[in-house]
């Protein structure tokens, strides 16, 4: 009895990493190291004196 269920192919080494059956744990989560300055945040925020003329709540967005 000969069990042809898994190629030759399929068994290599260099197969492994490219086969998306194979489950693989998370990639590592970005370093969560952030140099947010809150001044310049609100500033840009505090900058914007007109709505959005493209904008209409309650309706579509006019692009």
């Amino acid at each position: 009895l000969i069990d042809n269920s898994i190629l030759p192919h399929e068994l290599s080494e260099d197969n492994f990493e490219d086969n998306p059956s194979i489950s693989r744990p998370p990639p590592k989560p970005p370093d969560d190291n952030f140099d947010l300055e809150p001044e310049v945040i609100s500033a840009v925020m505090e900058d914007i004196d007109e709505p959005d003329e493209h904008f209409d709540p309650g309706r579509e967005i006019n692009v």
